[in-house]
């Protein structure tokens, strides 16, 4: 996000038009405007949004998301590596290919687990990567 220049990038997974953020994106052009609510530090009280607040004390964390997800989980990590003493963190991020796999070694206090689908050879269905995932590493 860069206020000072009204700009803020976004990254959308699409989904076909089933999905007001998907149909937005899928017939989007240049100058098109977009109306965002989102979160507000300054403002104390509910700004209606969804927040990922930890528990005061929190020393895990399990994070499990595909890509549509992963914008949120990077947020997770973001937020968790400002604090002083980061809980530990097992993160398990399924992507479609290995070139969408991400350098997220700047987190020392997480073990991530990048699930590309292309490198299953059976391509098991859509999530299930990550449930076996899951099922093995916990």
């Amino acid at each position: 996000m860069r206020p000072a220049q009204g700009e803020l990038d976004i990254d959308f997974v699409r989904h076909g038009d089933n999905g007001p953020a998907s149909r937005w994106v899928n017939h989007a052009c240049i100058g098109d405007r977009l109306q965002l609510i989102a979160p507000n530090a300054a403002f104390d009280g509910n700004g209606g949004g969804f927040e990922w607040l930890p528990p005061d004390g929190v020393r895990q964390v399990l994070l499990v998301a595909d890509e549509t997800a992963l914008p949120a989980a990077l947020g997770i990590l973001e937020f968790l590596s400002a604090q002083a003493s980061p809980p530990q963190v097992q993160a398990f991020f399924e992507v479609p290919l290995c070139a969408d796999v991400q350098a997220l070694n700047h987190y020392t206090f997480a073990k991530i687990h990048r699930l590309p689908r292309e490198k299953q050879l059976h391509q098991p269905p859509y999530g299930q990567s990550l449930l076996m995932a899951l099922e093995t590493r916990l």
